[in-house]
């Protein structure tokens, strides 16, 4: 709500929480009518946008309940769903309607990797040929995040085939979206270049942060003539023969205590003026397609198509093995 607060042209309306708890802090900060059920809300007064902020396990019918009820649009927390048909259907349904589904994917918008874009755009480091994110939130916590930042950097290509190799499933029970706690995810692009992910508790850390965990999302990218490396609140840098040494593209946190703002600033654009979010659903139904692709990989020890009919349900196979 601190991004929603800081948009010129965006006003919190109403609110909906099933605890009390979150409802009495809704109303000791907004002016505004708040409810129980969301069904409720939208009885009352169907919103411009609907951020739809819970865990992923009831957002299929929130979004769906948004959807029927007209609003213009809907934000999406990662992961942007349970399972990837419910995220397909979720999609689909906006699109047959006009309305913009996004997922706060916020790295889109911080300086670390937006020179990194820039950069890779105009040709500093030549062609990419490896893509390597690291995190210490796994494929369902921070994953999404990576995975979209890769596919954003490359130019969103086509996938040939992913691999996937999973570890410490037990201790991902207790996590916040319940998942392996470390997987090794490599990726193939038709066009040639590869991308490696290491996400989870157990990846290698880079730099010496204050906040040793959940800030260390790193994204680096090998070219023909040239590095890039960007980590969240720190910096992006760029290597190649023409600078002859490290060079700081970007640096500090601001930009990404920034990113959400700037994230909402875009919608509130897209939502009276048209066109595209750069997080728009069809984006991170792609990212979110090879994260559930990765697991079906570990699970079938080889490496697979994503395709329409992959084996999406590997994920809730692998939490109930070894359970009776």
């Amino acid at each position: 709500m601190n991004a929603v607060d800081a948009v010129v042209g965006l006003d919190i309306a109403s609110g909906a929480d099933a605890q009390e708890a979150g409802r009495d802090r809704f109303a000791e900060r907004y002016d505004a009518p708040v409810f129980g059920k969301f069904a409720d809300l939208l009885a009352a007064s169907v919103p411009d946008v609907a951020a739809i902020c819970t865990m992923e396990y009831p957002r299929y019918d929130l979004t769906m309940q948004a959807i029927e009820a007209g609003v213009r649009a809907i934000v999406l927390e990662k992961p942007m769903a349970r399972t990837v048909m419910e995220a397909r259907e979720m999609v689909s349904a906006a699109e047959s309607r006009g309305i913009h589904l996004v997922v706060c994917h916020q790295m889109r918008f911080s300086d670390e990797f937006v020179s990194a874009k820039s950069a890779l755009d105009r040709g500093a480091i030549g062609t990419p040929y490896l893509y390597r994110a690291t995190s210490f939130g796994h494929l369902m916590e921070q994953g999404p995040h990576m995975v979209d930042m890769i596919l954003w950097l490359a130019g969103d290509p086509e996938v040939e085939w992913v691999m996937g190799q999973i570890a410490d499933v037990e201790s991902g029970r207790s996590t916040v979206h319940p998942a392996p706690a470390f997987v090794l995810g490599y990726v193939a692009f038709v066009d040639g270049a590869r991308a490696i992910f290491e996400c989870g508790r157990s990846f290698q850390r880079a730099v010496k942060l204050p906040d040793e965990t959940w800030l260390q999302k790193r994204v680096q990218v090998l070219g023909a003539d040239g590095l890039i490396d960007s980590i969240v609140a720190h910096h992006c840098k760029i290597m190649s023969p023409s600078q002859g040494n490290w060079k700081t593209l970007a640096q500090g946190a601001a930009s990404w205590n920034r990113a959400t703002d700037a994230f909402y600033k875009e919608l509130r654009d897209v939502v009276h003026d048209g066109g595209v979010h750069r997080n728009n659903g069809a984006a991170s139904l792609r990212g979110f397609e090879i994260i559930h692709a990765i697991y079906a990989a570990a699970l079938a020890r080889d490496r697979i198509a994503v395709s329409p009919d992959f084996d999406s349900t590997a994920l809730e196979r692998i939490m109930t093995l070894g359970r009776t």
